[in-house]
């Protein structure tokens, strides 16, 4: 297959109701988002931000760029966005974001420090907060969750047992959320 054309998208700041709805959007001088995806990306990334707010699966084989489909909605639709990954991706999430996008923040809310006040900090001013299913749900537990507009779950598959401690306390969460990818 061959990729259809650079697909780009810029949000400037402005005096709108989206910049009122997400405010660090003032702060950065411009959002957008660089890369050559495939048709199908293209219209997973449409896909994605049209059913978001009933919940959506977008459910690609292994290397079909699920991570630059979830960048392309970050730009696209740009809200405060959790995502939530196996620990060991962490890095691979955050280097990805910073490949296909500029001006996005991103905070990773991982590790015995993500308690300090300043991580917290950072996760209030980020666009986007990386962390695992098992921090957000022990988080949840003991009566803190990060505030997001959006849950984005790499391998969520590891959730479908209903009876997991993870499920049980994000499920609680979930109905609070507006969108879920």
């Amino acid at each position: 297959m061959v990729p259809s054309r650079v697909w780009k998208i810029v949000l400037t700041s402005s005096d709108n109701s989206t910049d009122r709805e997400h405010p660090k959007m003032q702060e950065s001088a411009q959002l957008s988002f660089n890369s050559v995806l495939m048709p199908y990306q293209e219209e997973a990334v449409k896909w994605c931000g049209e059913h978001e707010n009933s919940c959506c699966i977008l459910a690609y084989d292994m290397g079909l760029g699920k991570t630059v489909v979830a960048c392309g909605l970050l730009v696209n639709k740009p809200e405060k966005t959790v995502v939530m990954v196996p620990a060991s991706l962490i890095d691979q999430w955050q280097s990805e974001i910073h490949k296909h996008t500029t001006g996005m923040k991103v905070a990773v809310y991982h590790g015995p420090k993500r308690k300090t006040k300043a991580s917290r900090l950072a996760v209030q001013e980020a666009d986007v907060v990386l962390t695992t299913t098992a921090i957000m749900a022990n988080d949840i537990k003991n009566g803190y969750c990060i505030s997001g507009k959006r849950w984005i779950i790499d391998e969520a598959h590891k959730l479908r047992n209903k009876n997991s401690i993870n499920y049980k306390y994000l499920h609680m969460r979930a109905h609070l959320i507006k969108d879920k990818v």
